[in-house]
Parts: structure tokens; C-alpha cells; sequence
């Protein structure tokens, strides 16, 4: 069942930290929203001001100048517990408690639920279960919090927010201590609890390769404030890269990923026929070879088929040795000198 749908609106906002002449504004002049079954990353460089930022729209700080609305009612304005059962946050800081249970950790999403004796119905424990079954921590239901692993506390944590079962969803870095197919995995998670139950889910990440790829909108901090789009028009007007290319990576189209340029020094012929050369091509690149897969030389490289597995055939002038492996192959290209190649 879809729940109410929430719009968040920010005008005219400011955030920071202090009052008065002691005022530290971090981002300006906002102006955005989000709009039910909307997943928003939320990209910046460290010290832009996104963490600021979702705390004052979780209402955890003041604003400094502004408002923000919740379907047209001020932030300020709503109740405590109506906002908890509207508004869930999930932030980096991991709390520490020696006798808590997971199970309890993520029941207290559902105290904004509860009456005043805060007992759990049938109800609340099957929204418990299934918050722990989503994130996969179920075995750990009964295992005490400090016990998990910072990758299995900050799941317990995404729980609690999914066991609150609130239309807006806000996490501050959620996948900081999760391994890589675990980052997707929560950010798909989270993009479907926004698709088939129309929640507002705003996530700050560093991952800017998973924002492109998951989310419906970037939010980009950048110079005081935030720039928005879909990450293709971010990509394509070449916002992104103005942001984050200011070093020496510089962004790569094909890939939607940042690299840093190599020199490369001598040229190699690849020579692939019908196989896949991209992850040869990387490993070419990687040791300074400029890979031309169009005009043979003396130095070259093939890919072919023995026995049903990948061999790779290096040739030097009239000397040939065959590897089966793209390492083995790399051993040899870093140990030998092309002097006269390239």
C-alpha cells in the first residue's frame, strides 16, 4: 500500500552554523525540490556542506535564513511526532550501546508508531523483520549492536530508517562503511522503496559513479551552492566534471568515471578478432603503452582461443611467447625494454 506522498521544498534557504554577526553561511540561496518517488544523490567535495545541509532539512540544526516545507506546511511547524513519522534520518555516526540487540535498535523506528506505552503490535514486529530481512541482517536479529561490523551496524542503521517507514528518507553517507556490491545493493534498495511506495529519498554519497548509474537527480554542491539535474544533463554540460575534475583526474565519458591521464610512451598493436579486448586494452594502458588496434607493428599483442580459454600471443620483431594470463603477459612488458618500438 503507497503510502501519503510528501513534497519537500526549500526557498530561499540558507544553512550553516551560528547567529546573528557570527553567521557561517556554508550553501545559499536554495531553491530546489523533491517530489514523491524521487531518489536524490546528493555529491559535493568534502566541506561543500552536505551533511549541513540534510541535517537542517531533518530539522537537527537551525536554519540560518529561509524555510523549508513539507507538502506547503513549515519545517518548524510540525509536531515531533508527526514529523518522525514523516521524516527518517540515518547519518554516519554509529551509536554504541554493549546491550542492545539489533531487533531493538531497529524497533525504535517504530516508536513514532506506537501509543503511549510503546508496546509492538503483530504489525510493527513483521515491519521489524522485514526491514532486517531487506538489508540482509536477519540472522543477526538477536546478536548484540556492538558485536556487528561497521558495514553491519551501518545496515542495522538503513533498518531502523526502513522500520520507521517514514515518505522521506534522508542518509548522510549510509553506504561510508559498505563494501562495493553492498553499495549498490542499498542504493537499488532504497531506489525501489522510492519507486513502488512513492517515497521522497534524498542520499549524500561519495560514490559519484553509483549516483550517476541509481539516481533520478543529483543535487551538486558546489561555490556556496547546488546545481541539479539528471546526472546524464550533469554529464552532458559537463557540470560534473567542472566540479570534480579540478586536479589531475579528469572525467571520462565513455566510462562516467574520473581517471588520471597516462603518459604513454611507446605503442603497442592490439589484435583481438572476435574477443573482448577492453580489460587487455586497460591492462595495456595502465603500463604505459599507447594501444592501436587499427595499424600492426613490430610489438604487438593477440587475443586468441586454445581449449576453450583466452591465450594472449605478444610478438617482439620476429620473437612470439604465448601467456595465459593477462598478468603474466604484464610481467613481461614491464621487465623488457622496447627501445626500438613505439
Amino acid at each position: 500500500m503507497k503510502q501519503a506522498n510528501h513534497t519537500i521544498r526549500l526557498k530561499n534557504l540558507n544553512v550553516g552554523f551560528g547567529q546573528g554577526a557570527k553567521q557561517s553561511v556554508v550553501l545559499s540561496d536554495l531553491n530546489l525540490q523533491v517530489k514523491p518517488g524521487e531518489t536524490i544523490a546528493l555529491l559535493g567535495l568534502n566541506g561543500s556542506g552536505k551533511s549541513t545541509l540534510l541535517r537542517s532539512i531533518a530539522r537537527l540544526q537551525p536554519l540560518l535564513s529561509g524555510n523549508i516545507f513539507i507538502n506547503d506546511i513549515e519545517l518548524n511547524k510540525w509536531p515531533g511526532k508527526d514529523l518522525a513519522r514523516r521524516l527518517s534520518f540515518v547519518s554516519t555516526e554509529i551509536i554504541n550501546n554493549n546491550n542492545l540487540h539489533v531487533f531493538d535498535l531497529v524497533a525504535l523506528g517504530r516508536f513514532p508508531h506506537t501509543n503511549w506505552s510503546g508496546k509492538l503490535s503483530v504489525n510493527d514486529r513483521e515491519i521489524i523483520y522485514d526491514a532486517l530481512s531487506s538489508v540482509e541482517i536477519s540472522k543477526y536479529a538477536y546478536t548484540r549492536f556492538n558485536e556487528l561490523s561497521d558495514g553491519e551496524k551501518q545496515r542495522a542503521m538503513i533498518a531502523r530508517a526502513l522500520a520507521q517507514d517514514t515518505p522521506i528518507i534522508i542518509l548522510d553517507e549510509p553506504t561510508a562503511f559498505l563494501d562495493l556490491p553492498h553499495k549498490y545493493e542499498i542504493f537499488r534498495l532504497l531506489q525501489e522503496q522510492s519507486l513502488s511506495k512513492g517515497k521522497s529519498i534524498i542520499i549524500a554519497i561519495h560514490d559519484i559513479n553509483i549516483a550517476i548509474s541509481e539516481a533520478d537527480k543529483i543535487w551538486l554542491a558546489s561555490e556556496g551552492g547546488i546545481v541539479e539535474g539528471a546526472p546524464e544533463d550533469l554529464i552532458i554540460d559537463h557540470t560534473i566534471d567542472s566540479v570534480f575534475g579540478k586536479g589531475k583526474a579528469v572525467f571520462d565519458f565513455t566510462s562516467g568515471s574520473f581517471k588520471v591521464p597516462r603518459k604513454h610512451s611507446k605503442s603497442i598493436y592490439l589484435q583481438a578478432a572476435e574477443y573482448d579486448a577492453t580489460w587487455t586494452k586497460r591492462a595495456l594502458e595502465r603500463l604505459g603503452f599507447k594501444v592501436d588496434c587499427n595499424k600492426a607493428g613490430d610489438l604487438s599483442v593477440a587475443i586468441n582461443q586454445f581449449e576453450n580459454r583466452l591465450i594472449w600471443e605478444l610478438t617482439i620483431g620476429d620473437r612470439k611467447k604465448t601467456y595465459n594470463t593477462i598478468y603474466d603477459l604484464s610481467l613481461t612488458l614491464k621487465t623488457l625494454k622496447f627501445d626500438n618500438y613505439g
